[in-house]
């Protein structure tokens, strides 16, 4: 008498498992590239030219709400987007940079943001690469207020680039996993992109 259950196979027939088994096989040779869910792993070197279209994006959301916003009329438009998802950000900084009037009213602001972007996956499925990074931002108060403390936020983003007509990588969304009551000042929470 056998204590041990049979494998309950799905509706295609097959054992749960199999598919990954069958799969991991099929990704042995090319192990460093193979994701797992069918996209594929980029390079460090496009995974670096990526982070830098996103550092550069996330660097001019948390500049709008410093005074580097207040002193630039208008704050310069980000490089690399596509249309529709340049058209939000436009939006967002344009909300950002009234926060960050509105900080400055309270207890006078944020004088300069410094952003590090640390990219921790990329995967590419066609024309389109998903990069998973986590923004790393400091705050530093006015230079009139040198005591003041500098804010410090972590966020993780999960940023979405499709490639142009011509080749290039734009971005295309950006969907923020804290955006919550605790959001960090320089996040606009409401429809992800």
């Amino acid at each position: 008498m056998s204590l041990g259950r049979r494998p309950r196979s799905s509706p295609g027939g097959l054992v749960p498992g199999a598919a990954a088994v069958a799969a991991a096989l099929l990704c042995v040779p090319l192990l460093t590239a193979c994701t797992g869910d069918g996209g594929e792993r980029l390079s460090r070197a496009e995974t670096a030219r990526l982070t830098a279209i996103a550092d550069a994006y996330l660097q001019l959301r948390a500049d709008a709400v410093t005074a580097t916003a207040r002193d630039a009329h208008p704050l310069p438009r980000p490089a690399r987007l596509t249309p529709a998802f340049a058209r939000r950000t436009a939006d967002d900084l344009g909300q950002l940079t009234k926060t960050g009037r509105e900080v400055q009213r309270l207890d006078g602001g944020y004088g300069r943001a410094q952003v590090d972007t640390d990219p921790q996956t990329a995967t590419r499925r066609g024309d389109t690469v998903t990069l998973e990074a986590m923004e790393h931002a400091k705050l530093h108060p006015p230079a009139d207020q040198p005591d003041a403390p500098v804010e410090e936020y972590a966020v993780s983003h999960i940023l979405t680039f499709t490639r142009s007509a011509s080749g290039e990588w734009l971005l295309d969304g950006d969907r923020p996993e804290d955006c919550g009551w605790l959001a960090p000042v320089t996040q606009v929470c409401g429809d992800p992109a």
